[in-house]
């Protein structure tokens, strides 16, 4: 329990960090790429009493999950942060934070993980709260007026973030990470950091950008909830309580303490409609918690 709440405050604290780089004029992407090298040297400083070779680990059970997920990681990254931009936080948000249906769903479907009046009521309660605590009005709006390719760039946040998360789930509920957490997220974010340097050495080469010291600084200190977030989710998925629960209860627990922190510490004020979806949130984690003890 305590690793899925610690999963929750590092995600959350992720968001608070893309909300705070405009403010500070941080390129985005860059700063995620670095975020990836931060990750990768966390985890040879945490875990170098497990350090594998090279060898080692391309022979490891959980490789190629690590591999997939570490170029996904980039694709992923980059598609939300140009949804962020052509149609704003509060529709990539609620993209992110539903695409948890695709976890469940598989689950349920793959896994044979059971459903109960108490779950399926708290899955479609947890949808909507998402919708209404991410509503912005005017904002939903710009939908009708953009192009295809980005009214396409939701769906992709939708589809790359719940293929990360079912891809971590099977890993773990088929039981093929033979090994401890430490490994495999370390071995994730180097493949990542590796794709991302790549990426970034290319577009350097062809636009001749600029890479400024508030970019990198901000990209390692990303990299410190990042690389624990994803740590500390595979430990939740450890727990008997399976992914159709530990998925839910994550996305809205991310939604409640956002939210809490937009009004306490960012001021932002709420309509009433978000404070319907806060509501129904809360409701839902009551609605797993109650499956979860049948």
């Amino acid at each position: 329990m305590s690793a899925l709440i610690a999963a929750i405050v590092l995600n959350t604290s992720l968001g608070i960090a893309f909300k705070l780089f405009p403010r500070y004029n941080v390129n985005t992407i860059y700063a995620i790429i670095f975020n990836y090298i931060a990750c990768s040297v966390l985890g040879l400083i945490f875990y170098y009493d497990r350090f594998m070779s090279p060898i080692e680990i391309m022979h490891a059970p959980w490789f190629n999950y690590a591999l997939f997920l570490g170029f996904i990681f980039v694709i992923g990254f980059y598609i939300s942060a140009r949804c962020v931009e052509h149609l704003g936080v509060a529709i990539t948000a609620m993209m992110q934070k539903i695409s948890m249906v695709i976890t469940v769903v598989y689950a349920v479907m793959i896994f044979a993980e059971p459903l109960g009046p108490y779950k399926v009521t708290g899955i479609l309660t947890a949808v909507v709260a998402i919708i209404l605590v991410n509503y912005k009005g005017r904002r939903m709006e710009t939908l009708q007026k953009s192009s295809i390719i980005i009214l396409l760039l939701p769906f992709g946040t939708f589809l790359i973030n719940g293929l990360i998360d079912t891809t971590m789930f099977h890993m773990k509920a088929s039981g093929d990470n033979a090994t401890d957490e430490g490994p495999f997220s370390t071995a994730l974010f180097t493949i990542a950091a590796m794709v991302g340097m790549v990426w970034l050495f290319i577009r350097r080469f062809r636009q001749k950008i600029k890479i400024r010291k508030r970019d990198i600084s901000a990209g390692f200190l990303l990299g410190i909830p990042n690389f624990f977030s994803i740590y500390t989710i595979l430990l939740a998925l450890n727990l008997d309580w399976g992914g159709s629960v530990i998925y839910p209860i994550f996305n809205i627990g991310v939604i409640l303490l956002s939210a809490i922190i937009a009004i306490i510490v960012f001021r932002e004020p709420l309509k009433l409609v978000n404070y319907i979806g806060l509501v129904l949130a809360a409701m839902a984690i009551l609605l797993f918690s109650f499956s979860n003890a049948i």
